[in-house]
């Protein structure tokens, strides 16, 4: 039996992410049947090789997948793996308890994406100033920067 306050006058209120204020014999009594109900998630031991596991695992994919894909393509699949590892987490939370940590795999997934989508961008501007460069030598100035207004334009 837990003995404790409730009113408000008393403050023994506490901040929780369910409610602003909270008796903290209520935040007591949930823990204590958390515990005797075995219902108490858990960070295990191997949390932290989990996260290294799969950081090299989804960077690996991302390192290697990324690149040879189309720019929709590699929108899905980022998505997709994205999506992937927050419904692993969420599986392993629900059904066994257990709090693995996410947030670096989705920062670095993020991230690996941004830094493809700019490198492919930087790539692409390089070699079509190169080709109009080049495209220059043999066709006036004026043709080019008109051609080059008009992407799109059949040749």
């Amino acid at each position: 039996m837990l003995v404790g306050t409730t009113a408000p006058g008393l403050i023994d209120l506490r901040v929780r992410p369910v409610r602003l204020t909270y008796p903290g014999v209520e935040t007591h009594a949930k823990v204590i049947a958390g515990l005797m109900d075995g219902r108490v998630p858990v960070k295990p031991d191997y949390a932290s090789g989990f996260q290294i596991l799969i950081l090299l695992v989804t960077g690996s994919t991302l390192t290697f997948a990324l690149p040879v894909l189309s720019a929709t393509r590699d929108v899905v699949f980022g998505v997709l793996v994205i999506g992937l590892m927050g419904a692993i987490n969420f599986w392993l939370y629900l059904s066994s308890g257990l709090v693995l940590p996410l947030a670096s795999v989705l920062v670095m997934a993020t991230t690996a994406f941004g830094l493809n989508v700019s490198f492919g961008y930087l790539v692409e501007s390089r070699s079509k100033r190169q080709l109009a460069d080049l495209f220059g030598t043999y066709v006036p100035p004026e043709l080019v920067d008109e051609r080059a207004k008009i992407p799109t334009a059949p040749a």
